[in-house]
């Protein structure tokens, strides 16, 4: 930020804001980049063929079932999950 403070000829004592300073020196922030590289690959992988890989994982399900702790812990170890009778 003390870069874009000192680009747009501002110091602390001036009390701008980050936001202002961004819009006067038409800078983007991370998430608005994000957002739109984001947007942009979506609308890419929907403009390609069915065939080709972006568009198959764009439109990926997956079939198996995620497993809990305890349901994991009994296919691991099925002998040790007896309760204890007296």
């Amino acid at each position: 930020m003390k870069v874009f403070r000192r680009t747009a000829v501002h110091i602390l004592l001036d009390h701008k804001r980050n936001e202002d300073i961004f819009e006067e020196l038409k800078v983007e922030t991370v998430d608005e980049k994000l957002r739109r590289y984001k947007s942009n690959w979506l609308r890419h992988a929907t403009r390609t063929n069915s065939k080709r890989l972006p568009k198959i994982m764009l439109n990926y399900r997956s079939n198996i079932k995620k497993k809990t702790w305890k349901t994991s812990e009994k296919t691991i170890r099925p002998g040790r999950n007896r309760s204890i009778q007296a």
